[in-house]
């Protein structure tokens, strides 16, 4: 037995020194693994049209997340602005492998992450922007703007300005879904009733609350340099109003993020009409690109 056991000890040792290095290896993949998913999934997050904010965005979250600069081999947004991959390299010594001429091993990590519509959303706005309507990122539209004796502009039907009835009606209840965001999930696909009238002092209150709200706690954001969850950045129903008269129900085709400025005299919304991520949306490979978004691992 004693010839035996000095015979296999050798082996035996080398067994657990070898299953100590994987260990070693495995810790520092898994640590650069979960680096690279945060990393592009920060950078996918920055608009679209900002390629620069994605690059910056996912370099600061893989530091902040251990990896060193020196680790980061390269980090690229593709020609459309949808996807950013990272990659990253790190040299992991052997320790008992050095008895076997063995120093140290490269690994290499690569993470993608793309952006998909958003296919459901949640903390909407109760105003829905008609889906008749051709409408370009960086534009000013102009919401809850209409007519209640013909048909109002952007397709809304008589007695209808967009506002939605969300969980409930009354002016009490848009006010609150105004102020906080409808906080239940709606899909595209789904029919959300409409709510007719003006209701003047509950649009100009909640959303005047609503954009002081964001420029006091952001006051140096603006539409294209903004944090997520600034609350002057809003998803939007984008629905089809077409036979909308009074009260009606209208499908929802898709979401948009607009970035309110300010209510005028007549009672219009003005906000500017952005692409970003939608915090808390589900993507929807087969949605329509209205500009609300969500990032997703590809890789």
């Amino acid at each position: 037995m004693a010839v035996l056991i000095a015979l296999l000890l050798p082996l035996l040792l080398g067994v657990a020194a070898l299953g100590v290095d994987m260990s070693v290896f495995y810790y520092n993949w898994a640590q650069m693994h979960s680096a690279a998913d945060a990393a592009v999934l920060a950078g996918a997050s920055a608009p679209p049209g900002n390629p620069s904010q994605a690059i910056s965005n996912a370099t600061a979250y893989a530091q902040t997340n251990g990896i060193k600069t020196i680790e980061i081999v390269s980090t690229l947004v593709n020609n459309s602005n949808q996807a950013v991959t990272i990659q990253l390299s790190r040299n992991v010594p052997f320790y008992f492998g050095k008895m076997l001429g063995l120093m140290q091993s490269p690994i290499v990590v690569t993470a993608t992450s793309t952006l998909e519509c958003a296919g459901s959303a949640v903390n909407i706005l109760p105003v829905g922007i008609d889906s008749q309507t051709t409408y370009s990122y960086g534009q000013t539209v102009t919401l809850m703007q209409g007519n209640g004796h013909g048909c109002g502009e952007h397709g809304l039907g008589p007695g209808n300005w967009g506002a939605l009835a969300l969980g409930g009606n009354g002016a009490n209840n848009f006010s609150n879904n105004v102020t906080n965001g409808y906080s239940c999930r709606v899909h595209v696909g789904d029919c959300v009733d409409t709510e007719p009238g003006k209701m003047t002092g509950p649009v100009r209150s909640s959303f005047d609350n609503r954009i002081q709200c964001g420029a006091s706690r952001y006051p140096s954001a603006s539409c294209s340099n903004h944090t997520l969850d600034d609350p002057r950045a809003v998803t939007v129903p984008i629905c089809d109003f077409t036979g909308a008269n009074g009260k009606s129900s209208v499908a929802v085709k898709g979401f948009a993020v607009l970035w309110p400025q300010g209510v005028d005299d007549d009672l219009g919304i003005q906000a500017t009409f952005i692409q970003q991520v939608s915090p808390g949306s589900t993507p929807s490979s087969a949605g329509c690109g209205y500009g609300a978004y969500e990032a997703v691992l590809t890789n």
